[in-house]
């Protein structure tokens, strides 16, 4: 009957342990889930040019607000069509 409750007793404290660090990792998933939502943001350009693929990728910078993150991915792109004009 010891060996009984003692096995109960281990398996318990074993199996609590790991459903605490299961919640753990959850919490840790979901905030870089939601970090990586909130923080990432990425806009994609592509055309042709002289029959070449050309790509355009701007990434949102941490804090930056939405008009300058566009200005600052229309200039690229505006940049791009200088060296690169579409193909007609």
């Amino acid at each position: 009957m010891r060996w009984f409750t003692a096995i109960s007793c281990i398996t318990l404290i074993v199996t609590s342990f790991g459903v605490y660090q299961m919640a753990r990792f959850n919490e840790a998933a979901q905030a870089l889930i939601y970090n990586k939502d909130m923080n990432m943001q990425t806009v994609k350009v592509s055309w042709t040019s002289s029959g070449k693929a050309v790509e355009v990728e701007t990434t949102r910078k941490e804090g930056e607000t939405a008009t300058a993150f566009v200005a600052r991915h229309k200039e690229a792109v505006d940049a791009m069509l200088v060296a690169y004009p579409k193909d007609s």
